[in-house]
């Protein structure tokens, strides 16, 4: 495993940026597992900029999220998939039929999320935690059997909670 130390956002977004030019660059057709939330939006931003002013090209990148919101459908604002296509996938080139992201509105959550384990073993060097893939609903709870509390959810709900009062009460 590399480790790259860097001061702050920016140097993070080109360092990080720097690995996944790379790796396309050496395998146009490789695989990214890409994170969702604040951090990742530097590297999603030099990418853009190197797409636009050098013309890499991801057309044929496969790319897996493992985060997504039980209950919320891929058109609400505050989804993952509308969040990666309003940071990320509408700025490149990147084919929608090899952008993977669990959906939100799966009918049997269990299945959905089986599903992306699978993916997980086909293409080993993309990673996650130990666990792989977990189901959650929009306040943190894990949906297993034992619907246990996620220990970070109140934080969670907290930091992104102001985006959801409309649609899932008090924030």
């Amino acid at each position: 495993m590399k480790i790259i130390i860097v001061e702050n956002s920016e140097e993070f977004g080109k360092a990080a940026f720097n690995e996944v030019y790379k790796v396309v660059k050496n395998n146009p057709s490789a695989t990214l597992g890409l994170a969702t939330g604040s951090t990742p939006l530097p590297l999603y931003a030099e990418m853009v900029k190197d797409h636009r002013d050098r013309g890499t090209s991801y057309k044929d990148v496969r790319t897996f999220n493992l985060d997504e919101y039980v209950g919320l459908p891929a058109s609400h604002k505050e989804s993952y998939v509308n969040f990666m296509t309003r940071n990320l996938f509408s700025k490149i080139d990147v084919d929608m039929k090899n952008v993977n992201i669990p959906c939100g509105t799966a009918e049997n959550v269990d299945e959905e999320c089986a599903h992306r384990k699978n993916h997980k073993r086909q293409f080993p060097l993309f990673r996650s935690n130990r666990r792989g893939p977990e189901k959650r609903d929009h306040d943190g709870h894990r949906r297993d059997n034992a619907r246990k509390k996620n220990p970070y959810a109140r934080k969670r709900q907290k930091q992104s909670g102001r985006r959801f009062q409309n649609d899932f009460g008090e924030s």
